[in-house]
């Protein structure tokens, strides 16, 4: 739901600004070459809030505002095969949490927050927005409430594993200030020192990592923070998920997307190894 709103307020902007928009194939073609032209968008976002619009013309025809949906008649871009983000290898990932051990605070907060990546799939959004009360024991297990993308609340709990709150707890233990309502994550810049970590500083403490730890091999742009991400994804889909669970885990709300993930599954080989399998 995050995703068609934020799709449709595009819309809506372009709406009023164009002034001449009247639901016609021509005037939906005008918005994609907008979305194309103006907006910079790859084929699968454009995709995205063609399909939008699409759904919100249905749903015009279902109350009798429109005759026809104008929509249907104009494609979307092509769905991508795989990622643009390539994800990490067992070594890697042995190398990688090797270079993340030791007690000094930037090795165990950037620690907790790569474990956060692999074992819940959370992004680094995600992770700006959460405090250390969301993560959670109810008795029987750990878990995390988190705020997506597009969301003005949190409202997707997700399951913890040990590891990684282990490697949470020894991060907390640190900081003298590790009450219930303060951010996860601080940060460090003179502007917002103590307050909450921006999107951009936690790209760049990950981003180090990766190429401190010598996983990189020239990937710039293929192996990103959010390679970790996938993953986990790639991880999931290897331990026997459905679908419907990986979308779920994931947050994701296409179809196609999860599927993509399936068709990678054997390459990481986590039922090899219980250590990650338990990640």
């Amino acid at each position: 739901f995050g995703t068609y709103q934020r799709c449709l307020r595009d819309f809506t902007y372009f709406f009023t600004v164009d002034k001449n928009f009247a639901f016609t194939v021509k005037c939906v073609e005008r918005y994609k070459h907008y979305l194309i032209h103006e907006k910079k968008m790859a084929e699968v976002s454009m995709s995205q809030y063609l399909t939008s619009l699409r759904r919100f013309c249905n749903y015009l025809v279902e109350t009798g505002v429109l005759a026809k949906n104008p929509a249907k008649r104009v494609s979307g871009g092509r769905r991508p095969k795989k990622h643009t983000r390539s994800f990490i290898s067992q070594a890697e990932m042995d190398m990688l949490l090797k270079a993340l051990e030791g007690d000094e605070y930037e090795q165990l907060r950037d620690n907790a927050i790569v474990r956060f990546m692999i074992g819940c799939a959370v992004s680094e959004l995600e992770l700006t927005r959460m405090d250390i009360g969301d993560l959670k024991h109810d008795g029987k297990r750990w878990t995390v409430i988190v705020q997506g993308k597009g969301k003005t609340v949190k409202d997707v709990i997700l399951p913890v594993p040990q590891s990684v709150v282990d490697a949470v707890h020894k991060y907390l233990a640190l900081r003298s200030d590790a009450t219930p309502d303060r951010p996860m994550f601080l940060s460090r810049s003179n502007r917002a020192r103590n307050g909450y970590m921006n999107i951009r500083s936690m790209r760049e403490f990950v981003h180090l990592r990766l190429i401190n730890s010598g996983i990189k091999h020239g990937r710039d742009l293929r192996l990103t923070p959010f390679s970790l991400r996938h993953t986990a994804g790639v991880m999931i889909a290897e331990l026997g998920a459905t679908v419907e669970e990986l979308m779920q885990r994931l947050r994701l709300e296409w179809r196609p997307t999860a599927m993509i993930y399936f068709q990678q599954a054997g390459q990481f080989g986590v039922t090899t190894r219980e250590d990650l399998a338990a990640l």
